[in-house]
């Protein structure tokens, strides 16, 4: 793909995203780059560069204008649009979500390196602090295990939380991104694309 280009911009909370559309570009926050090593950037910005490569952004750029002209179209009907707004705007989230785990698998495709992409999901979780030392992979991912073969209990309360809260998340958690990753390397199909066994996609398409 072609090279988009890359900014960089001074924030505490280490964050990166993507943005343009004819003129794609990459920015990474100043403490995104003194949180991480050049490896895990590697799968920050190749997590981006996915944004790009699936047109993301437009799509995302598209949503986000539609919303205030739901809205408005809502006032103009009474209220009769708001049950269709609602629906589009949990099925807008819903698709930002997934999203960010193709992106995530873009991320691994570039980095190359399960370990390093999970590391960068921590710091992502953890931000700049004195205890990064301390930081471990095996206790994330088993919180992330954990997470997904919750009992029925447990999922209720998943359930209340998505319901409340979650249904408008553009991110999944960080451990929810982990465990996807890891199950996706499992499944074969991170093996299978470096193989180059995958889709094509016609040039100018």
């Amino acid at each position: 793909m072609p090279e988009p280009e890359l900014y960089v911009s001074s924030n505490p909370f280490p964050n990166a995203f993507a943005g343009g559309v004819e003129r794609p570009y990459v920015c990474l926050r100043s403490s995104m780059i003194d949180t991480m090593n050049d490896e895990q950037l590697t799968f920050i910005v190749g997590h981006e560069l996915g944004h790009i490569k699936a047109r993301h952004v437009l799509y995302f750029s598209v949503g986000s204008l539609l919303f205030p002209l739901l809205e408005l179209i809502g006032r103009r009907s009474m209220g009769a649009a708001d049950v269709a707004s609602y629906a589009l705007a949990v099925a807008f989230y819903e698709w930002a979500r997934q999203a960010e785990f193709s992106s995530d698998r873009a991320g691994l495709l570039v980095c190359q390196e399960i370990g390093v992409s999970i590391d960068s999901l921590i710091k992502l979780t953890a931000g700049p602090n004195r205890l990064s030392g301390e930081m471990s992979r095996e206790a994330f991912l088993d919180q992330a295990r954990a997470y997904q073969d919750s009992d029925n209990l447990d999922r209720l309360g998943k359930m209340l939380m998505f319901a409340t809260v979650g249904k408008f998340l553009t991110h999944p958690m960080p451990i929810h991104r982990a465990q996807q990753l890891e199950r996706w390397v499992q499944s074969g199909a991170y093996e299978r694309i470096l193989g180059g066994n995958y889709e094509r996609v016609q040039a100018g398409a």
